[in-house]
């Protein structure tokens, strides 16, 4: 997955977001098990402004069990980026506490 989402960022950066909306649609059906690549397919649909689509992403991602904090740190931003900082809270709120 990780050279997945360098193929993905270098789409942002050559600014080809037909590409790395491509890269992000294959990689929820490659990886299915990977939080990640969910909330990449999120980011997708926010780009697209399609945020019920981007909510489906992000139910699917927490619904694959516990998230290190890094993940759940995304999964916040994605749903303060959809205009619900409550949701962004309880995600933060959920699984192990750090500083």
């Amino acid at each position: 997955l990780d050279a997945w989402l360098a193929f993905g960022g270098l789409a942002q950066r050559i600014e080809a977001p037909d590409l790395g909306a491509q890269l992000a649609a294959r990689a929820v059906q490659r990886f299915p098990d990977q939080p990640r690549a969910w909330l990449w397919q999120a980011e997708e649909a926010q780009r697209r402004k399609d945020g019920e689509a981007a909510r489906a992403a992000i139910a699917r991602a927490t619904a694959l069990g516990p998230l290190d904090a890094s993940v759940r740190l995304a999964v916040a931003a994605q749903l303060d980026a959809l205009g619900d900082p409550l949701a962004a809270a309880a995600a933060l709120a959920n699984g192990d506490q750090d500083d």
